[in-house]
């Protein structure tokens, strides 16, 4: 999206599209969403690591949810499709991540909910424009295979399509 779109328009027109699909359908479609490399080994160190990790997608929480069953993330923010009474989708969309600047916000509600201050080493990875209120929270932004704006702003950036660099760039980086 280079951050040039109404981030909430785009996100409705685009959900209207799927009007009238099963939730079964989403959940199928999602357990077979192949993982970036290195996404399971990343959760596992940073969990041995004692860190809490969360995803804060622009996606759905159908979705989020299903991918997290192999991952075992701690927390998911995410938007909901809205289904009718015979479980399809109504086109509509609710949730926290529907306008520009929301990662951010949710990150710091996240943070303070779970009693996490600046003391510690707070680090988001992202990949688009989206993600910038979120990595501008963060102590530690990373960008990953990310956009123009989004290297423009990070403290890390990552072209390879490989989540382990991200565990090499932490143990490397202190907050």
């Amino acid at each position: 999206m280079e951050g040039e779109l109404n981030y909430k328009q785009s996100l409705e027109k685009r959900v209207s599209k799927i009007e009238g699909i099963k939730r079964q359908e989403i959940v199928n479609l999602a357990k077979n969403l192949p993982l970036m490399p290195g996404a399971k080994k990343l959760i596992n160190e940073l969990k041995r690591m004692d860190y809490s990790t969360a995803i804060i997608t622009g996606s759905f929480e159908t979705v989020a949810k299903t991918v997290n069953k192999k991952l075992g993330v701690d927390h998911i923010i995410a938007n909901k499709l809205v289904f009718d009474e015979k479980n399809k989708t109504t086109g509509k969309v609710t949730g926290p991540l529907r306008e520009k600047g929301k990662k951010g916000k949710e990150l710091k509600k996240l943070l303070s909910d779970l009693k996490i201050t600046n003391s510690k080493c707070v680090f988001a990875v992202g990949d688009g424009a989206n993600d910038l209120s979120m990595i501008e929270v963060a102590d530690l932004g990373i960008s990953f295979n990310g956009n123009s704006i989004l290297d423009q702003h990070s403290d890390l950036i990552i072209k390879q399509k490989d989540l382990t660099k991200v565990l090499t760039k932490i143990r490397d980086k202190t907050c």
